[in-house]
């Protein structure tokens, strides 16, 4: 985990943009975040494939404590 840290530690997060939502799941209301981030990875090459194989991952695997409900999802753009 520290080696993640410290890889994420430098990301810089350039632009971003988040709303509060609330979702109807089966009738239940869920609170969530909808938006997106802009970051530019980092120059160091360890660092750099070590965040874009996590994130990679995160948008297969989908992230946060309501991906099998169908939440946590993430697209990834650019190069």
């Amino acid at each position: 985990f520290g080696e993640f840290r410290r890889a994420f530690d430098m990301l810089d997060f350039t632009g971003f943009s988040l709303s509060s939502e609330n979702y109807n799941v089966s009738g239940h209301r869920i609170n969530g975040i909808s938006g997106y981030f802009v970051i530019e990875f980092p120059s160091d090459p360890d660092a750099d494939i070590l965040l874009r194989k996590i994130f990679a991952y995160a948008s297969y695997s989908g992230i946060g404590g309501k991906t099998g409900m169908g939440m946590g999802g993430i697209v990834i753009s650019g190069s």
